[in-house]
């Protein structure tokens, strides 16, 4: 990994680390986690995490929670709310597979995209909550904007930093009725199974996606 990679997170986090851009104490942030493994293995393109949300009903259901492994693993719908069915996005790998994966893993977003059928889905705000080892919650809240460079209906592309562990629940604004939106979750950092910090490349994997994405 460059020094100059490095040196660039270091300065992002020294000017964002306490207002909750990288959604963890120190010694977690991705500043952190570069500085402290300097034998880091750089750069695979990032593939993302992908998890897709479907209201079954014939209404708005608001505040709708994805994530939160540690407390939706063996509860209720896997900690989705009633009439949403959570679908993680690579085949053969249920949603209750993927929590399972996530007790023991964390990754930092570097990028996400969503991708849904209006403007008006795919612009609902979500909330990054994450608990630390102390008791500590994190809170950032994610304003998508549509580019309007890209002219595709319900396509939303953004740049924010927030990090993902086994506490971490995301909560969606609101999702339609009959409504399905899909999240891409592009890791620039992600753990290994041996906890060896994995730098990812995310420019590479969003844009060829956002180009062809509908």
């Amino acid at each position: 990994m460059s020094n100059f990679y490095k040196n660039e997170a270091l300065a992002l986090e020294s000017m964002h680390g306490f207002d909750g851009n990288d959604l963890m104490l120190a010694g977690n942030s991705k500043a952190d986690i570069l500085a402290t493994n300097p034998n880091l293995v750089n750069a695979r393109v990032s593939d993302p995490v992908i998890l897709s949300l479907n209201n079954t009903t014939a209404a708005a259901i608001t505040n709708v929670t994805m994530f939160n492994a540690t407390a939706g693993i063996g509860s209720f719908n896997n900690g989705v709310n009633a009439g949403v069915v959570a679908t993680y996005g690579y085949a053969g790998i249920s949603y209750a597979q993927f929590l399972q994966w996530m007790i023991a893993r964390s990754f930092h977003v570097g990028a996400w995209q969503a991708i849904t059928t209006t403007d008006a889905q795919a612009l609902q705000t979500f909330n990054v909550s994450t608990t630390d080892m102390f008791g500590n919650s994190i809170g950032k809240a994610i304003v998508p904007r549509i580019d309007p460079t890209w002219n595709k209906t319900g396509n939303v592309y953004q740049k924010d930093t927030f990090s993902i562990n086994n506490t971490t629940v995301i909560t969606l604004a609101s999702l339609g009725a009959g409504l399905t939106v899909t999240y891409y979750f592009y890791p620039d950092l992600m753990e290994s199974a041996g906890g060896q910090w994995v730098s990812k490349d995310i420019q590479s994997a969003i844009r060829p996606l956002a180009i062809t994405s509908k």
